[in-house]
Order: structure tokens, then C-alpha cells, then sequence
């Protein structure tokens, strides 16, 4: 969709406006001539946070990445931009008399930008992190309004800009609320004046705004969809289940307001097993590796190629290969490791294993383990 405005610019992209002149974005602001920015420094008002752009003529502002924003600006920033509201600015050299200013935000915190005054301001927001087993209304969303004492059932699609119509109170702001708070708040708007102490039932008749990423070895990586308490289990069927190259190992990464990330690491075995199943949150990421691989050659009963697992040791992977043969040199086994700075040989004596006068060492994925034969 493209709007224009009096000053001079168009959106593009999905947008929504309020009074005062702020204009929240979907996709790229492209402005015209004579859009001032003053100042340059951030200061939050409630819980928004606002960040003025230097003086120059700002031409366009655009979301280059979900954690990117840059601003074209006409000749050289002369001040320096910082600020709370963002995790760090670049200012790239002027090219053909144009200068480009990277805005590392935190995705999702960017809501608008003021063109009401005399300065270009941004407006960001902190984002609400997901908490595993609440599930937050989200746009596109379809929820199932209900008021059974007046015969009243409306399914209802949450719009970009967070709120669903209904009836005689008109647009009602849902998004990042619990059913139970959305309940509340239609609930309050119509007993303020229009229908006395009413039955209100909110359910989610299609869930469409949270979801985690399956990645890896599964039949369908890709985005899957919360339904409120939705666990790992249930995320790996709905991405059709292992496919054969999964390795045992599964990894959840979560996302943290302090850029910091959660990691989970489970076994396939216990997830399976249902011997642990994590409750997921919004923006977790699901990662199931590829399978991997040691080698074991010379004279065991089975060499092979074998599935490495974490923890695997030297004396594990002669019992995976089902044992020495009688000719076996015990006091040279190798293990031949092979990385970015070239192969390793290793030798122990697996007679000092035994007796633990040695500790049993630990496999990498790739590694070749070599049992040699003993001349006499």
C-alpha cells in the first residue's frame, strides 16, 4: 500500500497512522523534501523510547534486516547519534553527497516514526519476550469473540496494528495480551456502556502470529505455530517428525531481552522417551543436526562407520565394534583426528585404560580409530 501526506512522502508497505502525526511503519518510509531532524539524544517517555535524528534532509528510512534500520540522509551528520533506544549506529562515509546511518535496534522494538514537528524522531517500544506456555495474541491472529446472553458470535482477524473490531466499541487493542486480558478489556467496554456486566468468551479459532523455527533434520523445517502450551514433542511432529540423517542430539535456541541466548540441549532420546519435553516460547529456534560419524578399523570383530554420540570414548567405541580380535595390539591403538589445522595422531595403551592408570579419552565426530595387529 502507498500513502502520501502533505509534507512530501510516501509509505510503502503495510501502515497504520495515529493523531499527532506519527506514522508506524511495515516496511520503508520514503520522504521528500524539507523533513528537518534536530538533536541527538534519546529519552523515553513512559515506556516509549525516543531517538531524534541529526541535522540533514532525510530521504528515506527502511527496516534492511529485522535487528537493521537505516536512514539516507543528505550531506554529513555533524553529531554523533546514542542513545538508549538502540544497541548501537554506524555512519558509513557520504557517497555522492548522501550519508547512510545503521541502526542496530533489537527486532521487533521499532514502532514509528514522528514527523509531527520540526525533527525526524523514531519511536521504539520494548518488546515483550515470549514466556513459554502464555500464549500472547498476535496480528493476523483469528479469534472467536462470543457474548451468548445476546446471541452475539463474531470471528474477528487481528489487524497489523495489534486490535480487532467489534460491534458498537469499535477498534479494541489485543495484541501481546492473554486471552484473560483480552477477555477483560472487551469485557469493561461494553459494561462502560452498553450492554450490562456481559458474558464475554475470547478463543483462538486460528493461531498465526507466534511461532518457532524448526531447522536441521526434520521432513518440514520451517516455521511452526504455538498453540499456547505447545512443547518440543509436539513442534517436531508438526515438522513431520526426524528424517534419517537426525543425529541424537537436539539443540533449543531462545532469544533474551539482553541479547543474551538461552541454549537447551537435548537428547532425541529423551525427548522421544518423554523423559524431558520443554515448554517453548515464541522466537525459540529448533536446531536437529546432522547425524555424525567415527570410524573404527583394524582388528576389532565389526569395523565399521558407527554414530557418534556426545560423550563417546575410546573404550565405548571398541565396544559399539563389538570387541577386540585375539591378535590386538593393546599398547598402540590410534585415534586419527583430522581439522583446520591438519590431522593429529594419537596413541594409548589401552592395557593403562583398564587399569585406569589413564583416562579413557573422549571421540570427535570424524575420528578414525585404528587397532593394530601384534606380531607375535
Amino acid at each position: 500500500m502507498r500513502m502520501a501526506s502533505g509534507g512530501g512522502f510516501g509509505l510503502i508497505g503495510p501502515v497504520w497512522a495515529r493523531a499527532g502525526g506519527v506514522i508506524a511503519l511495515g516496511a520503508a518510509v520514503c520522504l521528500g523534501p524539507a523533513v528537518g531532524a534536530q538533536g541527538d539524544t534519546a529519552g523515553a517517555e513512559g515506556e516509549e523510547c525516543r531517538l531524534a535524528l541529526p541535522p540533514g534532509q532525510v530521504q528515506r528510512f527502511e527496516l534492511e534486516a529485522p535487528d537493521r534500520l537505516v536512514v539516507r540522509i543528505a550531506g554529513t551528520p555533524g553529531s554523533e547519534i546514542a542513545g538508549a533506544c538502540v544497541r548501537g549506529v554506524r555512519v558509513d562515509p557520504p557517497m555522492n553527497g548522501h550519508s547512510l546511518i545503521r541502526i542496530d535496534i533489537t527486532p521487533g522494538t521499532f514502532q514509528a516514526v514522528d514527523l509531527s514537528g520540526q525533527a525526524a524522531v523514531l519511536i521504539f517500544r520494548p518488546k515483550h519476550v515470549g514466556e513459554p506456555g502464555v500464549y500472547r495474541i498476535g496480528p493476523n491472529d483469528i479469534l472467536t469473540v462470543s457474548v451468548p446472553s445476546h446471541g452475539i458470535v463474531r470471528d474477528v482477524t487481528v489487524d497489523s496494528d495489534g486490535t480487532i473490531p467489534f460491534e458498537v466499541i469499535g477498534q479494541v487493542p489485543v495484541a501481546d495480551m492473554t486471552l484473560a486480558e483480552a477477555t477483560r478489556l472487551v469485557h469493561d467496554r461494553l459494561d462502560a456502556g452498553y450492554l450490562k456486566n456481559p458474558d464475554i468468551s475470547i478463543t483462538v479459532k486460528e493461531y498465526a502470529s507466534q511461532y518457532v523455527f524448526v531447522t536441521g533434520q526434520v521432513r518440514k523445517p520451517g516455521k511452526v505455530y504455538l498453540r499456547g502450551s505447545t512443547t518440543l514433542k509436539d513442534v517436531l511432529a508438526e515438522a513431520g517428525g526426524f528424517d534419517r540423517e537426525a543425529s541424537d542430539e537436539l539443540v533449543v535456541t531462545r532469544a533474551h531481552a539482553d541479547g543474551k541466548p538461552e541454549v537447551f540441549r537435548f537428547t532425541r532420546t529423551s525427548v522421544e522417551g518423554d523423559l524431558t519435553n520443554l515448554v517453548l516460547a515464541p522466537g525459540d529456534e529448533v536446531h536437529i543436526p546432522q547425524r555424525r560419524y567415527f570410524f573404527i578399523q583394524g582388528e576389532v570383530q565389526l569395523p565399521n562407520r558407527y554414530e557418534y554420540s556426545t560423550g563417546l570414548t575410546l573404550m565405548q567405541s571398541i565396544a559399539i565394534a563389538n570387541g577386540l580380535k585375539e591378535w590386538a595390539n593393546r599398547r598402540e591403538i590410534r585415534i586419527l583426528r583430522t581439522g583446520s589445522g591438519g590431522g593429529d595422531k594419537m596413541v594409548f595403551d589401552l592395557r593403562d585404560i583398564e587399569r585406569q592408570k589413564s583416562p579413557d579419552p573422549l571421540l570427535q565426530p570424524g575420528d578414525i580409530v585404528i587397532v593394530p595387529r601384534r606380531l607375535m
